[in-house]
């Protein structure tokens, strides 16, 4: 009896201590430890009560197991997107998420050693423990269906108070950490996600029906905040025949402070450093990084909305009648979408046509070869210049994917001896990526602008870089905020050759995902307007019914007002200079 006391008491705590560990890595344990601790306690003793009492030893090994991949998987995906898993949200990309696991990308952290502390003090119960010692079985059983049967009750009663912000639970007793942890796993009230995410035309027309019939005043459009002109002052003007054209690329993974990282003396990337002067360089611009992964960046600037935690590209339903790619279309644009990557990830294929776009080309399409992990990006760009229609206007998005998490493809293809002494190999297999993907792009863009005349470029990262330190020459570029966390990336716009320009680096102004579309629009001629709170877009027809003007969340980054907007996120409004000087402190600028 004693060694059942002794191993399993052992085996009881470790576990208990195993859960806080990890509750607290993932940010849910909510300042009180001592009440998390003590919750796992009871909640540990009464499953290994329970299965052992009915002779079930071999079963708790079973538990203990299914318990720690649960774990396993809520650590991987915290790794990735630095956020919680939410099963009501995130089985949207359940398959998108096994097919990146199964590339070997979900990155390994010191948290996922905390999942083995318990295992020598079970092996050991389950071992030593002789099957004949029969005694307290009884007293087990009693002791674990009182301890199970008390937590059930504990955790329904501070689900429920914790949801309602109803006290003391809510806030500021001992069991707050409990209620902490249970606010932030737990799904939205029924039926709210979902109105989001597939009724949102119809939401935003009960709204305007609901304020209007209450008188409800509508914040007005600011005309003020565009200037006359396709530039600001800044911008020297120049006479150019036919519409601008576009290309817009989104770099995988490339996060702010990148283009300024160096190693033995050499940039990393050598291209982006030397644009930052001979482009409108932007250092820190707001990204969107959320449940629907890389996607939420193609949300927040196609449709010009916070794409929350909904995942809204995997949506077969959501209509997207905010893209900003409907008023180019409008204007007699042919739009393009690339990616060397499988289009059905993400379900882009369906949500791109639901955008606008002529077309969208995945490595089927451009005869990349078989379906494999990360592939050239050289590869995607040689089939834009050869393949694409002349003509004219035209605007071209363009997916990067080499850089992407899983760095040790990179070998297979490429090597540059300037990184062989970097240490760990992620780090140098992670700067041969960006190296790789900045020389290719370097000689794409070099191409592509004496193949398109009068063409804008813009360059942006999709999200921070995850996991990586750069051999601790780079902090990765996001800040948690109470447990949000907020990621910045650089963004590049490179005018045509046709206009003498100066470059230029606002390292003092944030840029955001939402004032891409209307910059783009604007350099196209279409005015656009910011909309106040309002969580929409409108396009407004003139008398020939051709769209001349957008109602956006963001702004164009051309306008000495864009630092003055709001950044929306999770129905809160974030203020840029706030966010500017906390990014600059994390990763600072560097000339």
């Amino acid at each position: 009896m004693r060694k059942t006391v002794v191993l399993g008491g052992s085996f009881i705590f470790l576990s208990a201590l195993k859960m806080l560990l990890l509750t607290n890595s993932l940010g849910l344990s909510g300042g009180y430890p001592v009440s998390v601790f003590l919750i796992h306690l009871f909640l540990q003793a009464g499953v290994f009560f329970t299965l052992y009492s009915f002779s079930f030893r071999k079963r708790i090994l079973l538990f203990w197991g299914i318990q720690t991949l649960c774990y396993a998987v809520l650590l991987g995906f915290y790794g990735v997107y630095h956020r919680l898993f939410n099963i009501f949200i995130d089985f949207r990309i359940i398959g998108d998420g096994l097919n990146v696991m199964s590339k070997g990308v979900v990155p390994l952290t010191v948290p996922m050693l905390f999942l083995l502390i318990d295992l020598p003090a079970l092996f050991s119960f389950i071992t030593l423990v002789p099957k004949s010692e029969k005694d307290g079985i009884r007293e087990s059983r009693k002791i674990g269906i009182f301890t199970m049967s008390g937590t059930l009750l504990l955790f329904i009663w501070a689900s429920l108070f914790s949801v309602w912000d109803i006290p003391p639970l809510s806030s500021g007793s001992g069991w707050g950490g409990f209620s902490h942890s249970i606010r932030k796993v737990l799904p939205e009230l029924p039926g709210k996600a979902e109105d989001e995410i597939f009724l949102a035309e119809a939401e935003l027309k009960s709204e305007s029906e609901s304020e209007s019939e209450s008188e409800v005043q509508v914040p007005k459009i600011r005309e003020d905040l565009r200037e006359e002109g396709p530039f600001s002052s800044y911008i020297p003007k120049a006479e150019l025949t036919g519409e601008p054209n576009f290309l817009v690329i989104q770099f995988e993974s490339l996060q702010s402070g990148l283009p300024e990282l160096f190693h033995n003396g050499e940039a990393v990337m050598p291209f982006l450093n030397r644009m930052r002067s001979e482009s409108y360089y932007f250092p820190y611009c707001f990204a969107y990084h959320r449940s629907g992964g890389s996607s939420d960046c193609e949300i927040a600037v196609l449709d010009n909305i916070d794409p929350g935690d909904r995942a809204l590209m995997r949506s077969s339903r959501y209509p997207h009648d905010e893209s900003f790619i409907k008023v180019l279309k409008n204007r007699d644009y042919s739009v393009f979408g690339f990616h060397d990557y499988d289009k059905e990830f993400y379900n882009r294929e369906s949500s791109y046509k639901r955008l606008g776009f002529d077309g969208f080309f995945d490595y089927y399409d451009m005869n990349m070869g078989p379906p494999k992990w990360a592939a050239r990006d050289g590869e995607m760009f040689d089939f834009i210049l050869d393949q694409t229609p002349e003509s004219f206007p035209v605007l071209s998005y363009v997916i990067t994917i080499s850089s992407h998490v899983g760095y040790e493809h990179i070998t297979t293809y490429y090597e540059n001896p300037l990184f062989d002494d970097v240490n760990r190999k992620r780090d140098r297999h992670a700067m041969l990526c960006f190296n790789y993907t900045d020389r290719e792009l370097e000689r794409f863009i070099t191409k592509i602008r004496e193949k398109y005349k009068n063409l804008y470029i813009l360059i942006y990262g999709d999200h921070s870089t995850p996991s990586v330190v750069f051999n601790n020459e780079l902090s990765p570029s996001f800040l948690d905020r109470d447990g949000q966390i907020l990621e910045f990336v650089p963004l590049f716009i490179i005018p045509p050759l046709e206009i003498p320009y100066e470059g230029r680096v606002f390292k003092d102004t944030l840029a955001s995902f939402h004032d891409v579309g209307p910059t783009i629009l604007e350099l196209a001629g279409v005015k656009t307007f910011h909309q106040g709170e309002r969580l929409a877009s409108t396009a407004v027809t003139d008398a020939d019914e051709t769209l001349s003007e957008y109602l956006a969340f963001g702004g164009s980054l051309f306008s000495d007002e864009v630092d003055k907007l709001p950044i929306p996120f999770d129905d809160q409004l974030l203020d840029r200079s706030e966010l500017l000087s906390l990014i600059k402190e994390k990763v600072p600028f560097s000339d």
